[in-house]
């Protein structure tokens, strides 16, 4: 639909567009006096043309048969011509040579057709419905398009927006919007092809709003339509372009979210799970542990930070990002050591983290044991109801997050962990930087500008961070979900969920419509909260100053009624959200641990406590009001009655540690358990065991403190494992003790072994192993031995100048931590 087109680009052999020109059908022509400005030509973004919007004319009945009789009035005019034509999009990195094209989204029977031909009688899957086959799933929407349409496109937007495009389209055209890779990962942001109004902005909006309407009606729900229809399942990443997310989530058997998208910060997982709750669908899924330039990264450790961050977003179906076939080529040296690895290589752009399977060897032995964490605390939140406390009302099209972290103290964003990773690492592949700098060189921008998105987000973040620190669960809120009944009286009622309080946030402009819901949320007794700005405006452009004193007046009217309203920094609204919001357990001062919450009948819970620091950490909670209450160790399937006895409940966790609190249901007796010992009767009974004789590689020592292997020149690029050695005595004594032996913190993957007998891994946090069992009275031999994560011995090899490892030089100022941190302690408790 543009009046050019910018470029052909061939990106990491990615062939982007294929316009077929031939097959170009003219949708508009258009007419108007120019006031000022020209077009520059293709590598020009910022040669906006002015036009007098009082001037336009539509003179699409004078063209026919590919000519044009119009007689022009005097003046200087511009006619712009509208075409519709297939994009000739292919499947980004599909594996079939020639490539098929990809699916018009907007046009229902196409898309039915693509599955009834990828699916259907034809290929004799039918039978497997519902069983083998469980369903299908379809990734984010990275379309490279100059401006998304469809045929009906005109009539569409008129019955939804209320008013004629035609005369305005030009307003639309805006060079990459609908391209991922242009305002996704090229950061590209042209400025307007065309000015028509002082309002066009919103023109824009409408378009953006009716093209959502179209991709969520006629490709997201027509997918899980014909999934349902045969017992097959939808699962869907729909995002990446201006939609309403969570509408657009929502619309899927199973929205899904992922961690390289927003750099997996807790505002952007937050969007499956809301759409979830929102629109009743039980599972949430994740494309979980990936994260760019993270080849070979990954320790246990880290995969279990990223789980827990993963479950308090909501998210209870998580998928590795990773596990490629093992394969080594069809001849010698076609690959490394590990086999073909599909997001790390010479010639591969995308450098994420993630091989998740048995070449791994540094990781793959620790799999189990976090699968079986993930699997018991899946189950888990899996039951019951959500529960969000406060709904966070999101009001715009798309997102445009941060990708790092502002100072919140959030963890893995873009996949860092502080202790663990070097201080700078890149953010993104090293073609992507070389693109974006051949952007600037060659093409004309417009000065740099932050996307409202962004800066709305940053804005609104360190309250959310706040609102978890304090205990308080949120979610994202849309319009569709505010006018379509989704929320009455406290209940979600799609989902059966609870929520407690409605924020709106530094909002700008919203549909008056929403304002209505809102005020009938407000008679229904839900606490609703102004922070910051108030909404004067509405998004849409027809009867636009109408529409905006409905806004301004819709708004007083909530206030009249009783809204609140704070200023965004006011330590008062956290205080007021945190008494307006559902739940009973309160939390006594801030913490890094975090909370995530299910609901069962007659008021149980299911409470999910994670400490998302790497430093230990206690929370102080009011006591649950039954004596039920029992705590779950996830990693060890352990399960103890909880002390509510004496006041308040105290939860200490180690760094990345997790716990379980179930209230209202009786603790299984096939669970019970004594439950570990008390950190504080352990740590009066401790002694730190120093002196440690070391042997890895070429490298021998006697060290008294635990070093970074990262410091010693000849572990630097070690594979291991190091073995650590300490000789302990152990007092010969008639009462029956337990020994615990607590490694601080291991960079790797650990295997703990006394006087020979191998005990038990210990490479997920916090590190603790019960050696009772082997410990003998008299001296005892503990041995650790420690494998660190493979990205430091890979880049040994490239500096040495293998050719199959040479995309790692790279990472020679980005190693990570390796090695048995400590400090180390072994404590005794009393019983057995």
């Amino acid at each position: 639909m543009s009046d050019y087109i910018f470029t052909v680009i061939e990106f990491a052999g990615a062939d982007f567009v294929n316009f077929p020109a031939a097959h170009a059908r003219l949708l508009s022509v258009v007419a108007a006096r120019v006031e000022s400005g020209e077009h520059g030509g293709v590598f020009n973004l910022d040669d906006t043309v002015h036009l007098d919007g009082d001037s336009l004319q539509l003179i699409t009945p004078f063209a026919s048969g590919g000519r044009l009789e119009w007689e022009a009035p005097e003046g200087e005019w511009l006619i712009i011509a509208s075409y519709l034509l297939p994009s000739g999009e292919v499947p980004m990195g599909a594996a079939q040579k020639p490539q098929g094209f990809v699916v018009d989204h907007l046009r229902k029977p196409q898309v039915i057709g693509h599955y009834e031909y990828a699916y259907g009688e034809r290929t004799g899957l039918p039978r497997h419905y519902g069983a083998g086959l469980r369903g299908f799933f379809n990734d984010s929407l990275e379309f490279r398009l100059p401006r998304m349409a469809v045929e009906d496109i005109l009539s569409e937007f008129r019955k939804r927006r209320g008013y004629d495009l035609e005369p305005y389209l030009p307003a639309v055209y805006v060079e990459g919007v609908d391209n991922v890779y242009f305002r996704e990962i090229l950061g590209v942001h042209a400025a307007p092809d065309f000015q028509v109004t002082s309002l066009d902005e919103r023109i824009r909006h409408d378009y953006q709003q009716t093209l959502s309407d179209l991709v969520i009606e006629r490709f997201v729900e027509t997918s899980a339509d014909w999934a349902h229809a045969r017992g097959l399942l939808s699962r869907g990443q729909s995002y990446g372009m201006d939609i309403d997310l969570l509408r657009a989530l929502g619309a899927n058997s199973i929205p899904e979210t992922e961690q390289l998208w927003a750099g997996g910060a807790n505002v952007g997982l937050k969007f499956a799970s809301s759409a979830a709750i929102l629109y009743g669908r039980p599972l949430v899924s994740a494309e979980s542990f990936v994260w760019i330039n993270r080849d070979y990264q990954p320790t246990a450790r880290r995969l279990k930070a990223a789980a827990d961050k993963l479950l308090l977003a909501g998210v209870n179906h998580i998928v590795y990002h990773g596990t490629p076939y093992p394969w080594h080529g069809s001849g010698e040296g076609d690959y490394g050591e590990e086999g073909w690895q599909p997001f790390s290589g010479p010639e591969n752009p995308a450098h994420f983290s993630g091989l998740y399977g048995p070449a791994n060897t540094a990781l793959w032995p620790d799999i189990p044991e976090l699968n079986d964490y993930i699997a018991r605390s899946q189950y888990l939140l899996r039951h019951g109801a959500p529960s969000a406390d406060v709904l966070v009302y999101y009001p715009f099209l798309g997102f445009h997050g941060p990708n790092r972290d502002l100072g919140t103290g959030e963890v893995l964003v873009t996949g860092s962990l502080g202790d663990a990773d070097p201080a700078a690492v890149a953010l993104e592949a090293p073609e992507l930087s070389a693109g974006k700098a051949q952007v600037e060189r060659f093409v004309s921008l417009p000065p740099k500008q932050v996307d409202p998105r962004v800066d709305w987000v940053e804005r609104v973040q360190p309250l959310l961070a706040d609102l978890e620190r304090r205990g308080v669960s949120w979610a994202w809120l849309n319009d569709h979900a505010l006018q379509s009944g989704k929320l009455r009286a406290g209940e979600l009622t799609a989902s059966g969920g609870r929520y407690g309080a409605i924020l709106l946030p530094e909002i700008q402009a919203m549909p008056p419509a929403t304002l209505q819901a809102l005020r009938e949320q407000l008679d229904q007794g839900i606490e609703v909260v102004f922070a910051g700005k108030l909404p004067d405006r509405q998004h849409g452009f027809h009867e636009a100053a109408a529409g905006d004193l409905a806004v301004q007046r819709g708004v007083a009217r909530l206030r009249s009624a009783g809204a609140a309203h704070f200023a965004l920094d006011d330590v008062q609204l956290l205080a007021h959200l945190t008494d307006a919001s559902a739940g009973t357990l309160r939390y006594s001062a801030p913490s890094d641990i975090h909370r995530h919450r299910r609901l069962l009948a007659d008021g149980a819970q299911i409470h999910f406590f994670a400490n998302q620091s790497p430093d230990a950490a206690e929370l102080s909670l009011s006591a649950p009001p039954d004596a039920t209450a029992w705590w779950l160790d996830a990693r060890t399937g352990r399960a103890w009655a909880a002390d509510t006895g004496s006041g308040p409940v105290s939860l200490p966790l180690a760094g990345f540690d997790s716990r379980f609190l179930i209230t209202g249901v009786p603790l299984p007796d096939a669970l019970r358990d004594e439950g570990p010992p008390r950190l504080d009767a352990l740590t009066a009974q401790s002694r730190q065991l120093t002196g440690w004789d070391f042997d890895a590689a070429e490298y021998r020592a006697v060290l008294d403190a635990l070093p970074d292997w990262r410091d010693i020149r000849t572990l630097k690029y070690a594979r291991g494992p190091g073995v650590y050695r300490h000789i302990v005595d152990v007092e010969d004594t008639d009462r029956p003790a337990r020994y615990i032996l607590d490694l601080g913190l291991v960079q790797g993957s650990a295997v703990v072994s006394v006087n020979g007998e191998t005990v038990g891994r210990a490479s997920l946090p916090p590190f603790r192993l019960d050696i009772s069992d082997a410990v003998r009275p008299g001296a005892n031999t503990i041995e650790v031995a420690v494998t660190p994560p493979l990205r430091n011995y890979f880049v040994g090899r490239a500096l040495a100048g293998d050719p199959l490892y040479s995309h790692m030089a790279g990472y020679e100022d980005q190693l990570v931590a390796a090695g048995l941190m400590g400090p180390v302690m072994l404590s005794v408790s009393g019983a057995r």
